[in-house]
Order: C-alpha cells, then structure tokens, then sequence
C-alpha cells in the first residue's frame, strides 16, 4: 500500500507542477488548453457520440406518440425550460475546469477533496433539512419555489465568483454556494414547473411532453456546456468558464423575474427561524446521519423488507462509485496526458467533459429504446437485466481505470466514456426497480437510508483515500461487485 501511494504521489506531484498558480514556469508558459491538434481525438470521438445521439433520439421520437397542445401550454413550456437549461448550463460550465484551476491555485489533492466533499455535504444537508419542511421541499425556506429558483442562480453566481481568490476558505465557502445551488436545482425547479401546471389547470398527460423535451434539450446543453467551457479557457485561461456559468446565471435569473409569475412559499419564515435555532445545515447533517443509520438498522431487522434493503444496498454502492468518478476524471486524465503529448500540455478539460456527458445521455437513450424489447431474438430486455448490466459493466470500468491509472491515456478514457454509460442507464433502470419492489408507505425511508449510506461512503472515501486513486477506484469495483451480487 505504501509502494502504491509513493507511485501515485509522484505521478500527482509531476501534473500539479505543470498546473502551478503561475502560467509561466521558467521562461516556458503553461497553456490552460492544448492545441487544436490534439483536440481533433477527443472532437472525433464526440462527433460520433452525438451521431449515436441523434439517430437514437430520432427513433425514440417515432415510437413516442404525438400530443397535440394549445399555444398557452407551450409557451409555458418554453419559458420553463429555459430557465431551466441555464441552470443546467451554469452548473455544467463549472464542472470542467474546476478541479484544474484549483490546482493552478496550488491546493493540494487532498484540500481539493476536502472541497469536493464539502459541496457533497452541504447538497445532502440541504436535501435533508427539504425534507423536514412543508411539502418535502426547499421552496418554503426561500421565500417561495419562483424565489427559490433565483436563489439557485445566485448560488451558482456566487460560487463562480470564488474561484477568482487563492484562499481556501474563500473556496470553501463558494464550496457551500455550489452545494447549495446543486440541492436547489434538483428540487425547487421541478416543483414550480408541477404547481403552475397545476394552477394553470393544464392536463395531467401534458407533464409527460414537458419532461421529455427537457430530456431531448438537455443533450444539446451538456456537450454544447463542455465545448463552450473549452472555447473559454483556450482564449481567456481556466477560469473563464466560471464567467461564462456568471452570466448564465444571470441571464436565467433575469428570464426568471421576466417571465415566471410569483408563487408565495407557505410557512416561510416559521420554517426560517426552525432552521437558524435548530443549528441549520451542521443539524440537520447530523441528526440526518444518525436518523439515516437507526433507519438502515430497523430495515436489516426486518425480514420483509429484504428487497428494499438491496435496493438501498444498490443505489448506495452505484452512486458512490459515480461520484468518485466525478472526483477522479480529472487527474486520471491529467496523469495519462502527460505520457501522451508530453509534460505542460493539458488535456482539453471541457471536450473531455462533453465526451462523459454525452456517454451518459447514449447510455439513457439505449435504456429507453431497450426497455422491453428484444433485439437478438432472446428474452425481452427488462429494467432489472438493464440495471443489473450497467453494474457489471461499470464494475468492470472501475477496475480497468484502476490498472491503467496514469498510464494508457485512450484506454483510460475509453473506461471513464463507457462508465458514464452505465450511469445513463442506472438512473431510470434504479427508477423502475424502487416503483416495483419498495412499497408507497417506505419509499421515504428507503430514500433516507441510500442516500445516508451514499454520504457516508463518499465522505470516507474523498476524505481518507483521495492521494490513492487506484485503491479508490479498486473499492468502487468491490462496492459494484456487491450491486451485482444484491441484484441476483
């Protein structure tokens, strides 16, 4: 284990030296992205991602049928959707450089999993303090879902304009704003969408035309996201992007105040001073913790509730892995770099970036072109096969990055490419199977414990191993091996 980190800390220490807080080392200057020809690759390959991308969403339209809407529900579909491919995009254009640029600030890779791991914390504290608030969501504590949704955009606003400062508890706190911004995303966004369709008295089966076109548009703003941020740092260094998540988040900001009538939360300032006197985020992230534990005691208790229990099991040890990956991507890809076009060279952050979310969206394309159906003559693919194959694929993924860690550039990124596949087709695979096996009545609770295993997984992992990527992605197989096992 000590021969491994020695090897590990070596390979670091030669990438952070060419990603130093200067651009000039000697009278030699670091570029913030390589040259166009050693992007070519990297295009070539996304070129053929979002070929696949294109037909298969083409076939996923004709099998979808047509629903015929008034004028007044699509322009409210329009300016929802909007909006929300801002935050998206201002999210996405954070996510590429980020763990690059902290490097150049000179932080080690142990403070930049440090700030990983904060973002991770804040989002699942938030999650849980929602959850505690009148309907399950954050909306109340912000003044209201449409206020809720500004303050989203503020939060990403805020966090980008922290990495502008070399301090660490200056990026420590844009680490909060990020979390903060990622738990709003996920909730508050989706919940005013339902409460105006809602008041607009628009049909139910219409939710489903909003849903799906959000998905078919969300495919254009993760690549478009990865290549503008790319395009950014070429001209104006690696923290361009971060200006370009800056003016996304105000312009959706400014669609938000334009457009989105106002919706008042209920409760907002009972559910205010219940999260200050309560002791806010550091409460709820404790008292989360333990309640998620004594929950996922009383499950294995129980001999009726062996399905969820696995499911839990699942969810938890896939998540984790992906969220390791989150983490790893960048240095897995800066040490093989090295090997391949030479020291001083950075890979193209933001077309890498693009490669992995495109994957992920193939990855979902396939699940929802598969689901049922049986291309080879055999068997109908159901959600478990699907379920059962992106773990095993993704397990096998995590042990070859962990082989090649540092060596072997394309093969690397071929397993970071076909990883995020496998996320494409977990999440609505892992969707269906929680429908089918975990009963109404503990859905609540088989949420709680997964994502309280998942904290706890994480944090350990991020917190303790992070100098040890190969261990890390090593333990991810194990956790993947065991979804496997748990899905038989």
């Amino acid at each position: 284990m000590e021969a491994l980190k020695e090897v590990e800390e070596t390979i670091v220490h030669d990438v952070s030296s060419s990603l130093v807080t200067s651009n000039v080392v000697g009278s030699v200057t670091i570029p913030s992205s390589p040259p166009l020809s050693i992007s070519v690759p990297y295009l070539a390959v996304l070129a053929v991602l979002v070929t696949v991308l294109f037909f298969t969403d083409a076939a996923i339209k004709a099998r979808t049928p047509t629903v015929i809407v008034t004028k007044e529900f699509k322009a409210f579909q329009t300016s929802y959707i909007r909006v929300y491919l801002c935050a998206l995009g201002a999210e996405w254009l954070q996510d590429s450089h980020l763990f690059a640029l902290l490097l150049r600030h000179g932080h080690s890779l142990r403070s930049v999993a440090s700030l990983f791991a904060a973002s991770f914390a804040v989002s699942y504290a938030w999650g849980l303090l929602g959850a505690a608030l009148p309907g399950s969501s954050l909306g109340a504590l912000f003044g209201g879902r449409r206020a809720s949704c500004l303050a989203c955009f503020a939060s990403y606003a805020l966090a980008a304009v922290t990495v502008f400062h070399d301090d660490f508890s200056t990026l420590l706190l844009g680490r909060f704003f990020y979390g903060t911004a990622t738990a709003l995303l996920h909730t508050v966004f989706d919940a005013w969408m339902n409460s105006e369709h809602a008041a607009q008295a628009f049909p139910d089966e219409w939710l489903g035309q909003t849903y799906s076109e959000v998905a078919r548009l969300t495919v254009s703003v993760s690549v478009g996201s990865g290549l503008l941020a790319e395009a950014c740092a070429a001209l104006s260094g690696l923290a361009a992007p971060f200006v370009a998540s800056l003016c996304l988040s105000a312009a959706g900001a400014a669609l938000v105040k334009r457009t989105w009538p106002m919706q008042t939360g209920d409760g907002v300032g009972q559910c205010f001073r219940a999260c200050v006197t309560g002791g806010g985020l550091l409460n709820a992230l404790g008292s989360g913790l333990v309640g998620g534990v004594q929950n996922l005691a009383e499950l294995a208790r129980g001999d009726d509730h062996r399905a969820t229990l696995l499911l839990v099991a699942v969810q938890a040890s896939f998540e984790t892995a992906m969220y390791i990956v989150l983490f790893q991507w960048t240095p897995m890809v800066n040490a093989s770099t090295a090997d391949l076009v030479g020291v001083g060279v950075p890979p193209p952050y933001g077309i890498i970036f693009a490669l992995l979310m495109a994957s992920l969206m193939v990855g979902s394309h396939l699940f929802q072109l598969g689901v049922g159906s049986s291309p080879f003559g055999g068997a109908a693919l159901s959600p478990e096969k699907f379920c059962l194959f992106a773990c095993a694929l993704a397990c096998g993924c995590c042990l070859l990055a962990a082989l090649v860690w540092g060596t072997a550039h394309w093969v690397g990124l071929g397993a970071l490419v076909a990883f995020e596949a496998c996320v494409g087709v977990y999440y609505p695979a892992i969707g269906y199977l929680r429908g089918k096996h975990v009963p109404f009545e503990s859905r609540g609770v088989a949420g709680h414990c997964a994502k309280t295993l998942l904290a706890l997984l994480v944090l350990s992992l991020l917190l303790s191993f992070a100098d040890l990527a190969a261990f890390v992605f090593l333990a991810c197989a194990a956790l993947l091996a065991g979804a496997v096992a748990a899905l038989q």
